[in-house]
């Protein structure tokens, strides 16, 4: 399969598999990040801060998908993207609506349908290339979807959101970001400077390792600690990425 880059992509920087896969992963963190942000500023409504988050990451986000399908490597994945951008159409009307619990729920559960189509994305993706750096890029951008989804699901339980599914999913993406921060650790592709920057990641979580929907962690700690540790996956994609060139 070889990667086709289009000449009026919006960030002509997909050259490889790796970054074709780091941002088809960027799409469901951010996914979850309008949720955060959603919430947030409803929880907090004098911070302008939240609202402002919000609109840099639709921006963000419809910006990506243009840009991944103009550089899709086949009609298959274009017609998947296109299908994704339609389903994006609609909750970016709905995180435009006044906040309300009811709505916040249905949202919760449009976001988690467009985490499943990028997933399904993503899986076709990647029975086209077995570069090791790709599957690495791949297991490592996860954990950043798994945070996000975690405090996602915590803060909407704070906020009362009306979804029967919180619990459920609050304890999948705690357990799926746990697991796959063990396989990163025991990955034989690690070397001084991947295992540098788990370590800061682990010293990072120790504050959410006990986090519950039930606990009282402020939401605005739990949102700056997950905002670090987004910095610090990312950084860590990146030396995965240089480290098996």
């Amino acid at each position: 399969m070889v990667l086709m880059l289009a000449g009026n992509t919006l960030n002509a920087q997909i050259n490889n598999h790796g970054d074709y896969i780091e941002k088809l992963q960027e799409l469901r963190t951010i996914s979850q990040k309008l949720g955060i942000y959603y919430i947030m500023n409803e929880l907090y409504r004098t911070n302008e801060n939240f609202e402002k988050k919000k609109n840099e990451n639709i921006e963000r986000f419809t910006n990506l998908i243009v840009e991944l399908t103009e550089n899709a490597p086949d009609e298959e994945l274009q017609i998947e993207l296109n299908k994704l951008n339609l389903t994006w159409l609609y909750v970016n009307k709905l995180l435009n609506k006044p906040y309300e619990r009811a709505l916040a729920g249905k949202i919760l559960d449009k976001l988690e349908e467009m985490q499943q189509e990028i997933y399904k994305i993503i899986d076709k993706y990647m029975h086209f290339t077995k570069e090791k750096q790709a599957q690495m890029v791949q297991k490592a951008a996860d954990t950043r979807v798994q945070i996000q989804r975690m405090l996602l699901y915590y803060l909407a339980k704070r906020a009362n959101v009306l979804n029967p599914e919180i619990p459920r999913r609050f304890k999948e993406s705690k357990n799926l970001f746990k697991q796959e921060l063990a396989e990163l650790e025991r990955s034989e592709y690690n070397d001084e400077s991947t295992m540098m920057i788990l370590d800061m990641i682990k010293n990072q979580f120790r504050t959410l390792r006990n986090l519950e929907l039930n606990t009282k962690i402020n939401p605005l700690t739990a949102v700056m600690i997950a905002e670090r540790m987004d910095e610090d996956l990312k950084m860590l994609v990146k030396t995965y990425r240089l480290s098996l060139r």
